[in-house]
């Protein structure tokens, strides 16, 4: 067999150097994917889908990870949502129900990582410790007493001035499911998943880029088993 030889002019050494500079260009793509979104972009986006409304809460209500992306995938999830018609906040009572999805959300997103990083156990969220009544960025209760007349999912009465006991986890009982439909409709299983994998890492963007797509769903695939099935079964509570 004849032997073969690089193009005349060209070496074997400057194909792996041309291969490097390839490996680095592409390691550059995929930081400056990273880089933060503009300030004034992010502000304009916040408030179309409503996060400028809810997002506050967000900070409030979840807290799996001391370092990490996790605010940043509550935000990039509720763009989902969004796109699914789910964060409507043009009245009191619309505003209401998009805080109760932003709960479910939480909650799920706190399933997850019990099932990836055993963070706790994945019964644990119903300890519900939220604060869902008051004043702007919480409810009042008599427009929770509204929504849940009209979604006829509690029985209460917006005559009263506290919620009943575990009003939360009813919210985020009725609301999980959709959320959770949302999410899977909007981004697809693989996407979803990898994305909720990632953000337990710091300085994430979303969505994500390749790199960080090929990692999440390729590295150790049996590590991520558990979460990758509870993601795909309907992220079921």
């Amino acid at each position: 067999m004849q032997e073969q030889r690089p193009p005349a002019g060209r070496d074997e050494d400057d194909d792996d150097e041309h291969e490097d500079d390839e490996h680095e260009d592409d390691e550059d793509e995929d930081d400056e994917d990273d880089e933060p979104q503009d300030a004034d972009e992010a502000q304009a986006e916040d408030e179309e889908t409503g996060w400028a409304v809810v997002g506050e809460l967000a900070q409030e209500w979840s807290h799996v990870w001391y370092e990490g992306s996790e605010h940043a995938w509550l935000r990039y999830a509720w763009s989902a949502l969004h796109e699914a018609g789910l964060t409507a906040v043009g009245d009191p009572v619309d505003r209401a129900e998009a805080v109760a999805r932003l709960l479910a959300l939480t909650k799920l997103y706190r399933v997850f990582h019990a099932y990836a990083h055993e963070t706790e156990h994945v019964d644990e969220w119903q300890d519900m410790g939220d604060q869902v009544c008051g004043s702007e960025p919480l409810v009042p209760a008599f427009v929770w007493g509204q929504l849940s007349e009209r979604r006829g999912f509690a029985a209460y009465s917006d005559d009263d001035d506290e919620l009943p006991d575990e009003f939360a986890k009813v919210l985020v009982w009725h609301y999980a499911p959709e959320v959770a439909k949302a999410l899977l409709d909007q981004l697809g299983e693989n996407f979803l998943f990898a994305s909720l994998w990632a953000s337990s890492s710091p300085g994430v963007r979303f969505p994500l880029n390749d790199r960080r797509y090929h990692e999440a769903v390729n590295e150790d695939p049996w590590e991520k088993m558990a979460a990758f099935n509870w993601t795909t079964d309907c992220m079921r509570l």
